[in-house]
């Protein structure tokens, strides 16, 4: 039997009323050793995948906020945090926020900006989805009742038993993540955007460029 036919009698055994640990304990008990073994790598590699993605995430949405935190170009704040961030942050690092008076209210209008900036993004992606509530036709049939999502905290329920809140757990729950795919989205387009403008390839020539 295969790996996903394991996985299948997980899925049939919580839909039959079981927790989701103990569904998988029973099928556990009925794996031979090869079996445990390639669960054991399909698992570790998933982990891998998930943290090496939270990884790049973390890398992405920093480089994204680095404009913002930049202190003034001109010469008002001779600090050490300042002059060394305006003559080239060595790579690899974030710079330091410098507290004098001058950085902090910049650094109090960015984080401004990026809030209303979050909430016009949330508030599009709002309008869109009642957009398309609006113009949504259902049939609640019997094999969609059935059917089971995720909730956020990884439960499950089905479509037929979930209540109002956690329908509307469940769509917020897709509403961050239309949100933080946006925004993955947008990275792209600019690195296609600052390439194309610059006359170059990839982003490592434009960084060469730059330098």
């Amino acid at each position: 039997m295969t790996l996903e036919q394991r996985v299948q009698e997980v899925r049939t055994a919580i839909s039959a009323g079981r927790t989701a640990t103990a569904a998988a304990a029973v099928v556990a008990l009925d794996l031979d050793e090869d079996e445990l073994y390639g669960a054991a790598v399909e698992y570790l590699r998933r982990a891998a995948v998930e943290g090496e993605r939270r990884h790049e995430l973390i890398v992405e949405r920093a480089a994204e906020r680095l404009p913002y935190t930049k202190p003034h170009q001109g010469n008002r704040c001779k600090c050490d945090a300042c002059k060394e961030w305006i003559e080239g942050t060595p790579r690899g690092r974030h710079p330091r926020r410098c507290q004098c008076a001058e950085c902090e209210r910049w650094a109090q209008i960015c984080e401004k900006i990026d809030r209303e900036s979050s909430k016009i993004m949330w508030d599009k992606i709002g309008e869109i989805i009642a957009d398309t509530t609006a113009r949504m036709r259902m049939e609640w049939t019997n094999e969609l009742l059935a059917q089971s999502f995720r909730m956020p905290d990884g439960t499950k329920v089905t479509w037929g038993s979930a209540t109002v809140e956690q329908h509307q757990e469940r769509l917020e729950m897709l509403q961050r993540n239309a949100k933080a795919n946006i925004e993955a989205a947008a990275r792209h387009n600019k690195a296609i955007v600052d390439i194309t403008h610059c006359g170059v390839d990839t982003l490592a020539a434009l960084a060469a460029v730059n330098q």
